[in-house]
């Protein structure tokens, strides 16, 4: 199925679609139909289909990807090639086993300048302009290398399946980034100064990042994905006796009392298929709850 753009000329955008996003998509739609059928019911009005998601309360975990470089000129350029090669790194890290959604937050967030924070990257507010820095020679460290001062992040959702494993990323990004400076040295983009780099931090740890404008913004506790709605019971057909159905519900949470920034929990339920009853007796079970079971993992990135 195509997907086009809005905006003039028309562009297929389908090759940007990936298993997350459509998972991401999905989503949606059925929170939107969830909030419709309260609308019609009179529970709530029409601006609660239109509340924007706070992307930093959907995932307990992200990788944080920085792009460095000494001053505005390089940094435009070398922002645009990291963005465009993104996409290579989603796809990477939804062909890890163990990583079952991996959302890229589109949204490119400047940072105040590096020399201004001690080296540590800040996001601005969207549209906010980035301080000019005064002109003159780049900073240099004691071997005579230059001081990358500017900085952009993206901000990367995951989303963890597997149990009692260890999730290391490192080689999933070495390889981002070699590809990344190879383009680079093709275009003849790269300079001094210029750096990759990505982070694995927890939610609450985003605080080292974002302000607290960003991470907390209005509407974004009202607008809570619920969880999906069980299968409706079997009933008994007079025209398909044999007829079945199996339906299958994951869900996802994490292990907030542990001191590791690397700890998940996956639960699995799944719902029996119906019996024929007897002829005599029309009777209708509702599959009982299953009670969850949880798993630590870890993941290791840097």
């Amino acid at each position: 199925m195509p997907i086009i753009t809005p905006a003039y000329p028309q562009r297929n955008c389908t090759f940007n679609v990936s298993a997350s996003t459509r998972s991401v998509i999905m989503e949606e739609f059925r929170l939107g139909l969830a909030i419709t059928d309260e609308i019609m019911l009179g529970k709530c009005g029409w601006e609660r289909l239109f509340e924007a998601p706070n992307f930093f309360t959907l995932y307990k975990h992200f990788i944080v990807l920085l792009a460095s470089s000494a001053d505005a000129d390089s940094q435009l350029q070398w922002c645009g090639l990291v963005e465009s090669k993104i996409r290579h790194l989603i796809g990477t890290l939804e062909r890890n086993q163990h990583i079952t959604i991996a959302h890229i937050n589109p949204e490119c967030f400047n940072s105040v300048p590096l020399s201004t924070n001690n080296g540590q990257p800040l996001a601005l507010p969207p549209g906010s302009p980035v301080p000019e820095i005064p002109p003159g020679e780049p900073a240099k460290n004691e071997n005579g290398e230059v001081i990358a001062n500017l900085c952009s992040m993206w901000f990367i959702g995951l989303v963890f399946e597997k149990s009692n494993v260890n999730v290391d990323l490192t080689n999933d990004i070495k390889s981002f980034t070699k590809s990344v400076h190879y383009q680079a040295e093709n275009c003849s983009v790269l300079r001094e100064g210029m750096s990759i780099e990505a982070r694995h931090v927890r939610r609450k740890q985003l605080h080292q990042y974002l302000s607290p404008s960003l991470l907390k913004k209005d509407g974004a506790s009202k607008r809570k994905t619920e969880p999906a709605p069980p299968p409706p019971p079997p009933v008994k057909k007079t025209k398909r006796l044999s007829e079945t159905s199996t339906d299958d519900v994951s869900v996802l949470s994490y292990n907030e009392d542990s001191n590791s920034s690397n700890l998940y929990e996956v639960t699995s339920n799944g719902a029996q298929p119906p019996t024929e009853q007897p002829a005599t007796t029309e009777t209708i079970t509702k599959p009982e709850n299953v009670p969850e079971h949880a798993s630590t993992s870890t993941i290791a990135c840097t």
